[in-house]
């Protein structure tokens, strides 16, 4: 037994000392995935990477989904029907910079229809007499055949590497005590390590040991904004047990089509391990953008671009995971272990030492969906908005909102980021050009990080064959000095010579700037407040360094410029950069609907979040946040707690109340007796009134789940008479499970029809009527839809009637 308290990194360091190292991943893993359950031919898949090209997206990796061999879930020979050519169509794949992957569902073994079928049973000394050997990942002999005889030839057509999606049992058949995604995990590593290349296996997550096997997939999520809220933490959090590379099906497996959704997705997935869009064999969930509305095209695009350009500092901080035991995407108690706040935001997490993410998961208003995150910034540095250089201190809490086109990330202060030049081959492209983006450090401060690069796609990595360039920044009052060391270590297809391009957002325009002693050129772009300085192209092994005088941009306005386009995406008004309660008094001067008060609120930074505690983001206490920076209100907020927190605010005189929730104190739901007509294992029985509109996959014990779908009930009991006028129904939160209609019954005997139930998981059901004086109301599910296994509520909510 091993303790380190809050030494995590420690910890984790111990974990790869006794269990193995964590492998570095492919470099073009990390990049952009188009994958799809879908009967593509040959063509089709030339056409998506021209598709990328015209429409402006990157690309690094091409899926072959299950229809690349013939009919059934296991199968080891092409479908030549849809790829009369499989060598030609992969060869042209990698000569357009991609590489493959094939997907395995191997769990049936190899059959006699498969085109190796007889040199599989030839090489285990079996009679090719048309029986077929069960399948088994802990036999030596028979998974040497596999390898030989049926996956070397696919490797020779092309293939790069595998796409394990599942195998259909959890121990091997010969040695039950092993569990088989483990071993097969193992394996690929193994297969695919052959001649020097990374071993790779992407494949789900087996359990402790298999952090030497990435690169992993979180399986089947649906499209459904809870999916997205607890993917986010699942992520961060994932790195705890070695973890360190989690990919999602961005957008969702399935579920319905979730255009915004999905463009929140991708900010999501452009800032964790890859970004991996992935739908089901549904005709109206293709994740290419371009299918999209323009508007989330262009967002998606934003996001997009945006991890290419990143891309350096992305493979750096991979770099560091592996050398260091260190998550890619980390909780903030990783790095700041005694920030007791570090432990209660898990809705936000680090990518690398010096980026800041907090994805958006919510719904949006307004023609720019603007929508809210919270964030807690972290002590010991100032914070900027990447988007927008706002600038935060380290050490505070913020309600941060965004349009659709940004969202809440953020670079420390006086730290370089290695960047490059948007380029749509962002894990293959040479990198001819380094940016070095540095938003304004503290007066005295020096900020350090570095480029970490190598071949991308050999184990060279791991006798040496590497490079490493320091990046500094120095501050001593309005003289800011930029020093690239001289690269050290050397790599196949390194780079002799590179240019520089040095970026300082944030700052106002430079009054000068030398190279060398002599004087540069320094191009300002206000838009931006950022001052471009180019050195071109010269040797790597010689220190660049540039020294620039600049003062910083007034932060203030940068902030009311980002609110003041904030709130015109929210209302469709322009507004002109101002106060912040200046603003939010324009924005009030015309009727707004609810939902865009509480978002205009947002954009100035007032607002009430509901808040789970856990470092987990589940279990945990649920508390309400209520954020207001000084000076925008009339007076201090009157804050109360009941069955949801609302929040009593004035503004210009007017009354406020936050967050306008359907749930409160006069919701008698929590004082009844509930009795259910069926519950499935695994769930709670007091979920369907425990004030927390909530469920699986965050918390199952949060909702009602009945393991049956029509003929359903739940009954709420009170000892005396109640005077009630009103229930608020709330499906699951899982998009699958969806009432389409039920049936209230009354002590009285009334009944009131129920027609479907929103299918967001957080929108309920208002039924509203004359007042009754009753003992017991029951609801009873009497439709469903048509993929529905186990329908139930996330919530009910009963009314008293005013007296």
């Amino acid at each position: 037994l091993f303790g380190y308290g809050n030494d995590y990194k420690t910890a984790l360091k111990t974990l790869t000392t006794i269990g193995g190292s964590v492998p570095m991943p492919r470099k073009s893993v990390l990049g952009t995935w188009y994958s799809r359950f879908w009967n593509f031919t040959d063509t089709d898949y030339r056409d998506l990477v021209k598709q990328y090209k015209e429409h402006d997206f990157p690309l690094d990796i091409m899926v072959l989904d299950m229809d690349w061999h013939r009919d059934g879930w296991t199968g080891w020979s092409w479908n030549y029907k849809l790829i009369p050519d499989p060598p030609k169509l992969l060869a042209d794949l990698h000569a357009a910079g991609l590489q493959t992957t094939l997907n395995l569902h191997p769990a049936d073994g190899v059959g006699p229809h498969e085109d190796q079928y007889k040199a599989f049973m030839e090489k285990i000394g079996e009679p090719a007499d048309g029986k077929t050997i069960p399948f088994d990942v802990a036999n030596e002999k028979h998974m040497k055949a596999l390898q030989s005889e049926v996956m070397a030839p696919l490797k020779k057509d092309g293939a790069d590497f595998w796409w394990l999606d599942w195998q259909q049992y959890s121990q091997t058949r010969s040695i039950p005590s092993l569990t088989n995604l483990w071993w097969f995990n193992e394996f690929l590593m193994r297969d695919t390590s052959v001649g020097g290349r990374r071993g790779l296996a992407f494949s789900r997550w087996a359990g402790w040991g298999d952090h030497r096997h990435p690169i992993h997939f979180s399986g089947d999520a649906d499209s459904g904004w809870d999916m997205l809220a607890f993917e986010v933490p699942f992520t961060s959090v994932a790195g705890n047990v070695g973890c360190f590379f989690w990919s999602h099906d961005i957008g969702g497996h399935n579920g319905p089509r979730n255009e915004e959704s999905y463009a929140r997705w991708c900010q999501f997935g452009a800032t964790s391990a890859a970004l991996r869009s992935h739908s089901e064999r549904n005709p109206i969930t293709d994740r290419r953008p371009w299918n999209y509305p323009k508007w989330g095209e262009d967002s998606m695009r934003i996001s997009f671009h945006l991890r290419s350009e990143l891309f350096p500092y992305i493979y750096t901080s991979t770099a560091q995971a592996a050398r260091d035991t260190v998550p890619l995407n980390r909780p903030l108690y990783i790095d700041f272990p005694t920030d007791e706040a570090s432990y209660h935001n898990a809705q936000e997490y680090l990518l690398g030492d010096d980026i800041l993410v907090a994805p958006i998961a919510t719904k949006g208003v307004g023609e720019g969906r603007v929508a809210h995150q919270s964030v807690h910034f972290p002590q010991g540095f100032n914070w900027f908005n990447t988007f927008t250089g706002e600038k935060f201190e380290g050490g505070t809490d913020a309600l941060c909102a965004a349009t659709i086109n940004e969202f809440p990330i953020f670079a420390k202060a006086g730290v370089p980021i290695p960047m490059q030049p948007y380029t749509e081959r962002m894990t293959s492209a040479p990198l001819s050009t380094l940016r070095l983006r540095v938003f304004p450090g503290v007066d005295g401060q020096n900020g350090e990080s570095h480029l970490y690069e190598d071949d991308g796609d050999s184990d060279g990595y791991t006798k040496g064959a590497s490079a490493s360039t320091d990046l500094r920044y120095t501050r001593a009052s309005n003289d800011i000095e930029i020093r690239v060391g001289a690269t050290k270590g050397k790599f196949n297809g390194q780079l002799a010579n590179r240019a520089y391009k040095i970026e300082l957002p944030a700052t106002q325009r430079a009054t000068s700037a030398t190279f060398e002693g002599k004087a540069v050129a320094v191009i300002y772009d206000a838009a931006t407040s950022t001052n471009v300085i180019d050195i071109p192209a010269r040797p790597i092994n010689k220190a660049t360094v540039v020294k620039v005088t600049v003062a910083d941009a007034d932060f203030q306005a940068l902030a009311n410029k980002a609110q003041a386009m904030r709130m015109t995406a929210l209302t469709g008004r322009t507004f002109a950069p101002q106060a912040p309660r200046d603003l939010l008094k324009s924005a009030m001067t015309s009727g707004l609907t609810s939902d865009q008060t509480t978002e205009a609120l947002a954009v100035v930074g007032v607002g009430m979040i509901r808040k789970n505690l856990s470092p987990t983001f589940t279990k945990g206490e649920i508390r309400d946040i209520f954020y207001a920076p000084e000076g925008i209100l009339d007076e201090v907020p009157a804050v109360t707690t009941t069955s949801q927190s609302r929040a009593q605010i004035r503004f210009d005189g007017q009354s406020i109340n936050l967050p306008n929730a359907i749930l409160g104190s006069d919701n008698i739901a929590p004082t009844a007796k509930v009795t259910l007509g069926s519950i499935q294992d695994g769930y709670g029985e007091g979920g369907v009134n425990d004030l927390n509109v909530s469920g699986y996959p965050i918390n199952g014990r949060q909702e009602w789940s009945s393991g049956k779908n029509e003929g359903s009930t739940v009954r709420l009991s009170w000892d005396t008479a109640q005077s009630i006028n009103r229930v608020a129904l709330f499906d699951r939160i899982n998009l699958t499970d969806h009432i389409r209609a039920g049936v209230l019954t009354f002590s009285d005997g009334s009944t009131i029809a129920v027609g479907e139930l929103p299918n967001d998981g957080s929108t309920p059901a208002d039924i509203r009527f004359a007042p009754k004086t009753v003992n017991w109301v029951e609801f009873k599910v009497t439709a469903v839809s048509e993929i529905s296994e186990s329908v139930g509520l996330a919530e009910i909510a009963v009314f008293k009637a005013a007296k």
